[in-house]
Protein backbone atom coordinates (compact mmCIF):
# COMPACT_ATOMS: atom_id res chain seq x y z
CA UNK A 1 0.00 0.00 0.00
CA UNK A 2 1.39 3.52 -1.18
CA UNK A 3 1.41 6.17 1.72
CA UNK A 4 1.72 9.82 0.80
CA UNK A 5 3.27 12.77 2.97
CA UNK A 6 1.09 16.20 3.76
CA UNK A 7 1.13 18.49 6.61
CA UNK A 8 -2.40 18.47 8.20
CA UNK A 9 -3.06 22.43 6.57
CA UNK A 10 -2.18 20.15 2.78
CA UNK A 11 -5.48 18.09 3.35
CA UNK A 12 -7.58 20.96 5.67
CA UNK A 13 -9.33 23.71 3.91
CA UNK A 14 -9.62 25.62 7.41
CA UNK A 15 -7.92 25.11 10.59
CA UNK A 16 -9.34 27.37 13.27
CA UNK A 17 -11.00 27.44 16.74
CA UNK A 18 -13.63 28.61 18.16
CA UNK A 19 -14.55 32.11 20.28
CA UNK A 20 -11.78 33.51 22.05
CA UNK A 21 -14.21 35.69 24.39
CA UNK A 22 -17.82 34.04 25.90
CA UNK A 23 -20.76 36.02 25.59
CA UNK A 24 -22.91 36.61 28.01
CA UNK A 25 -25.49 33.78 29.26
CA UNK A 26 -29.14 33.43 28.51
CA UNK A 27 -32.02 31.29 29.13
CA UNK A 28 -33.50 30.83 25.78
CA UNK A 29 -30.78 31.39 22.94
CA UNK A 30 -28.58 29.42 21.14
CA UNK A 31 -25.66 26.82 22.35
CA UNK A 32 -22.39 27.80 22.76
CA UNK A 33 -20.24 24.56 22.77
CA UNK A 34 -16.84 24.29 24.99
CA UNK A 35 -14.52 21.11 25.63
CA UNK A 36 -16.44 20.23 28.83
CA UNK A 37 -19.63 19.46 26.29
CA UNK A 38 -17.90 17.01 24.38
CA UNK A 39 -18.62 13.34 24.66
CA UNK A 40 -16.90 10.23 22.56
CA UNK A 41 -19.35 10.09 19.16
CA UNK A 42 -20.97 13.79 19.62
CA UNK A 43 -21.65 17.01 22.02
CA UNK A 44 -23.83 16.89 24.57
CA UNK A 45 -25.97 19.41 24.56
CA UNK A 46 -28.36 19.43 27.58
CA UNK A 47 -26.17 21.64 29.68
CA UNK A 48 -24.79 23.55 27.41
CA UNK A 49 -24.31 27.60 27.82
CA UNK A 50 -26.69 29.65 25.47
CA UNK A 51 -26.07 33.33 24.05
CA UNK A 52 -28.28 35.84 22.28
CA UNK A 53 -29.08 35.67 18.75
CA UNK A 54 -26.69 38.43 18.21
CA UNK A 55 -23.62 37.71 19.88
CA UNK A 56 -24.62 33.88 17.40
CA UNK A 57 -24.62 35.66 14.29
CA UNK A 58 -21.46 37.57 15.31
CA UNK A 59 -19.40 34.33 16.08
CA UNK A 60 -21.14 32.85 12.96
CA UNK A 61 -19.40 35.15 10.43
CA UNK A 62 -16.15 34.87 12.96
CA UNK A 63 -15.96 31.40 11.65
CA UNK A 64 -16.76 29.69 15.19
CA UNK A 65 -19.23 27.66 13.89
CA UNK A 66 -18.83 24.11 12.55
CA UNK A 67 -20.45 22.65 9.15
CA UNK A 68 -20.95 19.27 8.36
CA UNK A 69 -17.99 17.04 8.27
CA UNK A 70 -15.48 19.08 10.33
CA UNK A 71 -13.34 17.35 12.41
CA UNK A 72 -13.54 19.24 16.18
CA UNK A 73 -10.76 17.95 18.52
CA UNK A 74 -10.10 19.17 22.37
CA UNK A 75 -7.52 21.27 22.34
CA UNK A 76 -7.51 23.02 25.46
CA UNK A 77 -6.95 22.02 29.39
CA UNK A 78 -6.94 18.45 30.98
CA UNK A 79 -9.43 16.88 27.96
CA UNK A 80 -6.71 18.31 25.17
CA UNK A 81 -6.50 15.69 22.46
CA UNK A 82 -8.94 12.85 24.48
CA UNK A 83 -11.77 13.99 22.73
CA UNK A 84 -12.04 13.76 18.95
CA UNK A 85 -15.56 13.58 16.41
CA UNK A 86 -17.12 14.23 12.87
CA UNK A 87 -19.79 17.10 12.82
CA UNK A 88 -22.44 15.22 11.53
CA UNK A 89 -24.98 17.69 10.41
CA UNK A 90 -25.43 20.98 10.38
CA UNK A 91 -26.95 22.86 13.40
CA UNK A 92 -27.13 26.31 15.32
CA UNK A 93 -24.24 26.02 17.05
CA UNK A 94 -21.22 27.98 17.95
CA UNK A 95 -17.98 26.47 20.24
CA UNK A 96 -15.65 28.22 21.88
CA UNK A 97 -11.45 27.99 22.00
CA UNK A 98 -11.32 25.30 23.91
CA UNK A 99 -12.08 23.38 20.54
CA UNK A 100 -10.13 23.26 16.99
CA UNK A 101 -12.19 23.04 14.04
CA UNK A 102 -10.68 20.76 10.92
CA UNK A 103 -12.58 21.37 7.94
CA UNK A 104 -11.34 18.66 5.52
CA UNK A 105 -10.84 18.77 1.68
CA UNK A 106 -13.03 15.43 0.67
CA UNK A 107 -10.89 15.39 -2.39
CA UNK A 108 -7.78 14.17 -0.30
CA UNK A 109 -9.34 13.29 3.23
CA UNK A 110 -12.33 11.31 4.62
CA UNK A 111 -13.08 13.06 7.47
CA UNK A 112 -13.75 9.62 9.14
CA UNK A 113 -10.12 8.77 8.55
CA UNK A 114 -8.90 12.46 9.36
CA UNK A 115 -10.42 11.63 13.40
CA UNK A 116 -9.27 8.10 13.35
CA UNK A 117 -5.95 9.16 12.79
CA UNK A 118 -5.70 12.03 14.98
CA UNK A 119 -7.23 9.62 17.91
CA UNK A 120 -4.38 7.11 17.59
CA UNK A 121 -2.32 7.13 20.37
CA UNK A 122 0.63 7.37 18.82
CA UNK A 123 -0.68 10.09 16.92
CA UNK A 124 -1.95 12.13 20.00
CA UNK A 125 1.68 11.03 21.43
CA UNK A 126 3.58 12.74 19.04
CA UNK A 127 0.91 15.58 19.19
CA UNK A 128 1.87 15.72 22.82
CA UNK A 129 5.64 15.74 22.94
CA UNK A 130 6.15 18.60 19.93
CA UNK A 131 3.02 20.41 19.48
CA UNK A 132 1.40 21.55 23.05
CA UNK A 133 2.12 24.40 25.05
CA UNK A 134 1.83 24.95 28.67
CA UNK A 135 2.72 22.34 31.17
CA UNK A 136 -0.23 23.33 33.85
CA UNK A 137 -2.84 23.37 31.29
CA UNK A 138 -2.09 22.10 28.06
CA UNK A 139 -3.04 23.55 24.64
CA UNK A 140 -2.73 22.39 20.83
CA UNK A 141 -0.58 25.50 19.12
CA UNK A 142 -2.75 26.02 15.86
CA UNK A 143 0.22 27.44 13.85
CA UNK A 144 2.05 24.66 15.30
CA UNK A 145 -0.85 21.96 14.68
CA UNK A 146 -1.00 23.28 10.91
CA UNK A 147 2.10 21.94 10.62
CA UNK A 148 2.21 18.66 11.61
CA UNK A 149 2.65 15.71 8.89
CA UNK A 150 -0.02 12.66 8.77
CA UNK A 151 1.31 10.24 6.27
CA UNK A 152 -1.72 8.48 4.48
CA UNK A 153 -3.09 6.78 1.73
CA UNK A 154 -5.51 7.49 -1.10
CA UNK A 155 -9.03 8.05 -0.78
CA UNK A 156 -10.46 4.68 -1.76
CA UNK A 157 -8.31 3.13 0.48
CA UNK A 158 -9.00 5.78 3.17
CA UNK A 159 -12.95 5.08 2.46
CA UNK A 160 -12.11 1.44 2.63
CA UNK A 161 -10.73 1.42 6.34
CA UNK A 162 -13.53 4.24 6.93
CA UNK A 163 -15.98 1.81 6.26
CA UNK A 164 -14.60 -0.88 8.26
CA UNK A 165 -14.77 0.90 11.52
CA UNK A 166 -17.84 2.69 11.31
CA UNK A 167 -19.08 -0.46 11.47
CA UNK A 168 -18.13 -0.88 15.06
CA UNK A 169 -18.14 2.70 15.98
CA UNK A 170 -22.04 2.31 14.67
CA UNK A 171 -22.68 -0.46 16.88
CA UNK A 172 -21.17 1.14 20.14
CA UNK A 173 -23.65 4.18 19.13
CA UNK A 174 -26.42 2.20 18.57
CA UNK A 175 -26.00 0.49 21.88
CA UNK A 176 -25.15 3.75 23.65
CA UNK A 177 -28.88 4.87 22.69
CA UNK A 178 -30.15 1.42 23.48
CA UNK A 179 -28.48 1.49 26.81
CA UNK A 180 -30.28 5.13 27.57
CA UNK A 181 -33.37 4.25 26.45
CA UNK A 182 -33.63 1.34 28.69
CA UNK A 183 -31.74 3.90 31.91
CA UNK A 184 -34.70 6.07 30.85
CA UNK A 185 -37.23 3.13 31.26
CA UNK A 186 -35.93 1.60 33.98
CA UNK A 187 -36.18 5.29 35.79
CA UNK A 188 -39.64 5.46 34.89
CA UNK A 189 -40.88 1.98 36.32
CA UNK A 190 -38.80 2.49 39.21
CA UNK A 191 -40.82 5.63 40.12
CA UNK A 192 -44.13 4.04 38.97
CA UNK A 193 -43.80 0.88 40.99
CA UNK A 194 -42.01 2.28 44.12
CA UNK A 195 -42.01 5.76 44.33
CA UNK A 196 -45.68 6.04 43.30
CA UNK A 197 -46.60 2.66 44.41
CA UNK A 198 -47.99 1.58 41.44
CA UNK A 199 -46.51 -2.07 40.63
CA UNK A 200 -48.55 -4.57 39.92
CA UNK A 201 -51.13 -6.24 42.78
CA UNK A 202 -52.14 -9.87 42.59
CA UNK A 203 -54.53 -9.16 40.04
CA UNK A 204 -52.16 -7.50 38.03
CA UNK A 205 -53.96 -4.36 38.90
CA UNK A 206 -51.61 -0.75 40.50
CA UNK A 207 -51.69 -1.49 43.94
CA UNK A 208 -52.00 2.31 45.32
CA UNK A 209 -55.04 3.08 42.87
CA UNK A 210 -56.69 -0.02 42.84
CA UNK A 211 -57.32 0.21 46.45
CA UNK A 212 -53.55 -1.70 48.19
CA UNK A 213 -53.56 -1.33 51.69
CA UNK A 214 -51.42 1.65 52.99
CA UNK A 215 -50.37 2.65 56.12
CA UNK A 216 -48.41 5.82 57.79
CA UNK A 217 -44.65 6.68 58.21
CA UNK A 218 -42.45 8.67 57.96
CA UNK A 219 -42.51 9.58 54.69
CA UNK A 220 -46.22 9.55 54.11
CA UNK A 221 -48.43 6.80 52.90
CA UNK A 222 -46.47 3.72 51.90
CA UNK A 223 -48.02 -0.09 50.79
CA UNK A 224 -48.28 -2.01 54.40
CA UNK A 225 -45.49 -4.39 54.88
CA UNK A 226 -42.93 -1.52 53.26
CA UNK A 227 -40.02 -0.05 55.47
CA UNK A 228 -38.55 3.01 55.40
CA UNK A 229 -34.63 2.85 54.88
CA UNK A 230 -31.60 5.48 54.49
CA UNK A 231 -29.63 4.83 51.39
CA UNK A 232 -26.73 4.66 53.49
CA UNK A 233 -28.32 2.07 55.10
CA UNK A 234 -29.00 -0.01 51.70
CA UNK A 235 -25.31 -0.65 51.09
CA UNK A 236 -21.68 -0.36 51.84
CA UNK A 237 -20.09 2.68 50.80
CA UNK A 238 -16.49 1.64 50.15
CA UNK A 239 -14.26 5.22 49.23
CA UNK A 240 -11.26 5.02 46.93
CA UNK A 241 -7.71 5.03 48.33
CA UNK A 242 -4.83 7.51 47.78
CA UNK A 243 -1.35 6.37 46.26
CA UNK A 244 1.91 7.30 46.68
CA UNK A 245 4.63 8.34 43.83
CA UNK A 246 6.32 4.94 44.20
CA UNK A 247 3.40 2.91 43.97
CA UNK A 248 3.02 4.51 40.16
CA UNK A 249 4.25 2.23 37.53
CA UNK A 250 3.69 1.18 34.18
CA UNK A 251 0.93 0.07 31.65
CA UNK A 252 2.37 -3.58 31.57
CA UNK A 253 2.93 -3.85 35.55
CA UNK A 254 0.41 -2.63 37.10
CA UNK A 255 -3.41 -1.91 37.20
CA UNK A 256 -5.57 1.50 36.11
CA UNK A 257 -6.22 3.70 38.73
CA UNK A 258 -9.44 4.55 38.34
CA UNK A 259 -10.54 8.34 38.77
CA UNK A 260 -13.67 10.33 37.38
CA UNK A 261 -11.96 10.66 34.10
CA UNK A 262 -12.08 6.93 33.20
CA UNK A 263 -15.51 6.38 34.14
CA UNK A 264 -16.54 8.94 32.16
CA UNK A 265 -13.95 8.62 29.46
CA UNK A 266 -12.44 5.23 29.62
CA UNK A 267 -8.84 5.10 29.49
CA UNK A 268 -6.04 7.76 28.13
CA UNK A 269 -2.86 8.67 28.09
CA UNK A 270 -3.30 10.48 31.56
CA UNK A 271 -4.28 7.15 33.10
CA UNK A 272 -1.97 5.92 35.77
CA UNK A 273 -0.98 2.79 36.86
CA UNK A 274 -0.74 1.16 40.42
CA UNK A 275 1.88 -1.20 41.24
CA UNK A 276 1.82 -2.80 44.64
CA UNK A 277 -1.05 -4.15 47.36
CA UNK A 278 -3.81 -2.68 48.67
CA UNK A 279 -6.78 -3.86 50.49
CA UNK A 280 -8.71 -6.22 48.21
CA UNK A 281 -12.20 -3.76 49.12
CA UNK A 282 -10.42 -1.33 46.30
CA UNK A 283 -9.92 -3.78 43.72
CA UNK A 284 -12.65 -3.72 41.11
CA UNK A 285 -14.24 -5.95 38.42
CA UNK A 286 -16.55 -5.87 36.24
CA UNK A 287 -20.33 -5.39 37.19
CA UNK A 288 -19.32 -3.14 40.72
CA UNK A 289 -21.16 -0.23 40.95
CA UNK A 290 -19.46 3.05 41.21
CA UNK A 291 -20.73 6.46 42.58
CA UNK A 292 -18.94 9.11 41.81
CA UNK A 293 -19.54 12.16 45.12
CA UNK A 294 -17.49 14.74 44.53
CA UNK A 295 -16.81 17.24 41.21
CA UNK A 296 -18.37 19.06 39.04
CA UNK A 297 -21.68 18.59 40.59
CA UNK A 298 -24.01 18.25 37.15
CA UNK A 299 -21.66 16.14 34.89
CA UNK A 300 -19.07 14.27 37.58
CA UNK A 301 -21.88 13.55 40.18
CA UNK A 302 -23.26 10.21 39.03
CA UNK A 303 -23.82 6.46 39.03
CA UNK A 304 -22.08 4.22 37.11
CA UNK A 305 -21.49 0.11 36.00
CA UNK A 306 -17.72 -0.43 35.94
CA UNK A 307 -17.10 -2.69 33.01
CA UNK A 308 -13.21 -2.06 32.04
CA UNK A 309 -12.09 -4.78 33.63
CA UNK A 310 -9.81 -5.12 36.57
CA UNK A 311 -9.03 -1.74 38.52
CA UNK A 312 -7.93 0.08 41.64
CA UNK A 313 -10.65 2.47 42.94
CA UNK A 314 -8.98 6.29 43.50
CA UNK A 315 -10.35 8.80 45.95
CA UNK A 316 -13.60 10.35 45.67
CA UNK A 317 -15.39 7.49 44.18
CA UNK A 318 -17.63 5.36 46.29
CA UNK A 319 -17.99 0.97 45.30
CA UNK A 320 -21.15 0.32 46.57
CA UNK A 321 -21.65 -2.93 48.01
CA UNK A 322 -24.79 -4.32 49.12
CA UNK A 323 -25.56 -8.10 50.50
CA UNK A 324 -29.35 -6.84 51.71
CA UNK A 325 -30.57 -5.80 47.84
CA UNK A 326 -30.29 -6.40 44.35
CA UNK A 327 -27.79 -4.86 43.03
CA UNK A 328 -29.33 -3.83 40.13
CA UNK A 329 -31.87 -1.98 42.11
CA UNK A 330 -28.94 0.26 44.23
CA UNK A 331 -28.35 1.16 40.99
CA UNK A 332 -31.35 2.20 39.33
CA UNK A 333 -31.89 3.98 42.90
CA UNK A 334 -28.74 5.93 43.10
CA UNK A 335 -29.80 7.10 39.53
CA UNK A 336 -33.10 8.03 40.93
CA UNK A 337 -31.22 10.48 43.22
CA UNK A 338 -28.74 11.79 40.83
CA UNK A 339 -31.16 14.92 40.45
CA UNK A 340 -31.27 15.46 44.43
CA UNK A 341 -27.18 14.64 44.80
CA UNK A 342 -26.33 17.34 41.93
CA UNK A 343 -28.58 19.74 44.30
CA UNK A 344 -26.87 18.75 47.61
CA UNK A 345 -23.46 19.01 45.79
CA UNK A 346 -24.07 22.41 44.14
CA UNK A 347 -25.10 24.01 47.26
CA UNK A 348 -21.55 23.09 48.76
CA UNK A 349 -20.01 24.02 45.86
CA UNK A 350 -16.28 25.57 45.78
CA UNK A 351 -14.16 26.17 42.59
CA UNK A 352 -16.57 24.81 40.51
CA UNK A 353 -16.60 21.79 42.17
CA UNK A 354 -19.13 20.32 45.42
CA UNK A 355 -19.48 16.98 47.12
CA UNK A 356 -22.00 14.25 48.43
CA UNK A 357 -21.47 13.23 52.13
CA UNK A 358 -22.34 10.06 53.83
CA UNK A 359 -24.15 12.51 56.14
CA UNK A 360 -26.52 13.33 52.78
CA UNK A 361 -26.24 9.52 52.20
CA UNK A 362 -28.21 8.77 55.73
CA UNK A 363 -31.00 11.81 55.46
CA UNK A 364 -31.77 10.73 52.23
CA UNK A 365 -34.73 8.18 52.73
CA UNK A 366 -36.60 5.68 50.36
CA UNK A 367 -39.15 3.00 51.13
CA UNK A 368 -38.86 -0.55 49.73
CA UNK A 369 -40.22 -4.03 50.24
CA UNK A 370 -39.02 -6.33 52.38
CA UNK A 371 -39.27 -8.68 49.39
CA UNK A 372 -37.79 -8.47 45.69
CA UNK A 373 -41.01 -9.85 44.31
CA UNK A 374 -41.73 -6.79 42.60
CA UNK A 375 -37.85 -5.90 41.49
CA UNK A 376 -37.82 -9.19 39.07
CA UNK A 377 -38.73 -6.39 35.57
CA UNK A 378 -36.63 -4.13 36.74
CA UNK A 379 -33.36 -6.45 37.39
CA UNK A 380 -34.39 -7.31 33.65
CA UNK A 381 -33.50 -4.26 32.19
CA UNK A 382 -30.50 -3.47 34.57
CA UNK A 383 -28.88 -6.62 33.63
CA UNK A 384 -29.03 -5.54 29.83
CA UNK A 385 -27.31 -2.27 30.12
CA UNK A 386 -24.64 -3.47 31.89
CA UNK A 387 -24.22 -6.46 28.87
CA UNK A 388 -24.73 -3.72 26.53
CA UNK A 389 -21.70 -1.71 28.31
CA UNK A 390 -19.66 -4.71 28.55
CA UNK A 391 -20.45 -5.48 24.75
CA UNK A 392 -19.30 -2.16 24.11
CA UNK A 393 -16.01 -2.62 26.16
CA UNK A 394 -14.92 -5.70 24.17
CA UNK A 395 -15.48 -3.39 20.62
CA UNK A 396 -13.79 -0.41 21.66
CA UNK A 397 -10.63 -2.98 22.19
CA UNK A 398 -11.38 -4.79 19.03
CA UNK A 399 -11.63 -1.23 17.73
CA UNK A 400 -8.47 -0.43 19.30
CA UNK A 401 -6.18 -3.46 18.10
CA UNK A 402 -7.28 -3.10 14.44
CA UNK A 403 -7.22 0.43 13.82
CA UNK A 404 -3.24 1.01 14.07
CA UNK A 405 -2.77 -2.00 12.22
CA UNK A 406 -5.38 -0.67 9.05
CA UNK A 407 -3.64 2.96 9.17
CA UNK A 408 -0.36 1.78 8.85
CA UNK A 409 -0.58 -0.62 6.32
CA UNK A 410 0.18 -3.38 8.32
CA UNK A 411 -3.15 -5.02 7.54
CA UNK A 412 -5.13 -4.47 4.03
CA UNK A 413 -8.90 -4.78 3.61
CA UNK A 414 -9.10 -7.71 0.81
CA UNK A 415 -11.17 -6.76 -2.01
CA UNK A 416 -14.10 -9.24 -1.53
CA UNK A 417 -14.61 -7.66 1.96
CA UNK A 418 -15.30 -4.14 0.37
CA UNK A 419 -18.82 -3.50 0.24
CA UNK A 420 -19.99 -0.56 -2.55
Amino acid sequence: MRFNTFKLEEVCELITDGSHSSPKAVTNGYKMLSVKDMEAFDFNYENAKQISEEDYIKLKKGNCQPIKNDVLIAKDGNSCLEYCFVFRENKPVVLLSSIAILRPNLDVINPYYLMYYLGMESTKKALRDGYLSGSAIPRVVLKDFKKFPLNIPNIEVQNRIVNLIRNINDKMENNNKLIGNLEQLSQTLFKHWFIDFEFPNEQGQPYKTSGGEMMESELGEIPKGWECLALYDLADYINGTSFKKNEIGNVADGLPIIKIAELKNGFSNNTKYFVGEKDKKYYLENGDILFSWSGNPYTSIDTFFWTKGQGVLNQHIFKVVSDKYPQQLIYTLLKYFKPEFSRIASNKQTTGLGHVTVKDLKNLKITLPKNTVQMKKLIALVDLILELNLENHKLVDIRDILLPKLLSGEIEIPDELVVD
